[in-house]
């Protein structure tokens, strides 16, 4: 439990960076997003996000260690990207935190496991 422990405090010190990151660049008028293309609903756009990663996980073979990062980093890039704006992915620091986070992740091998066992259910689902 110790590396999931780790990893959600890693997350959550992602999460609270990102957020001061994006709210003094909103308060500064940087990299406002348009908010009319936006769905409203949050099952809606958790769709989207889902679509979204499975697209990008498409033609993926989870069973190579190369291609288990590459869908780890999709994994995280869509959701932080949703999540915090797309410009995060245009932040250099972001990329280093994100090799970090995807790295502890995959390490711990019952994590990896269930990382992945969910990246496949959701690349194979319709």
């Amino acid at each position: 439990m110790t590396s999931i422990t780790t990893l959600d405090s890693t997350l959550a010190a992602l999460r609270k960076t990102v957020a001061e990151r994006a709210a003094a660049k909103k308060s500064a008028g940087v990299g406002q997003q348009k908010t009319d293309a936006v769905p409203t609903g949050k099952t809606e756009k958790a769709q989207q996000v889902r679509q979204r990663i499975r697209n990008r996980l498409a033609g993926l073979d989870l069973s190579q260690p190369q291609q288990q990062e590459k869908a780890a980093t999709v994994f995280l890039e869509t959701v932080l990207a949703n999540e915090f704006g797309a410009e995060l992915l245009e932040d250099p620091v972001f990329h280093d935190l994100l090799a970090e986070v995807r790295n502890a992740m995959l390490a711990d091998q019952a994590t990896q496991k269930d990382f992945l066992t969910m990246l496949t259910e959701l690349r194979d689902s319709a």
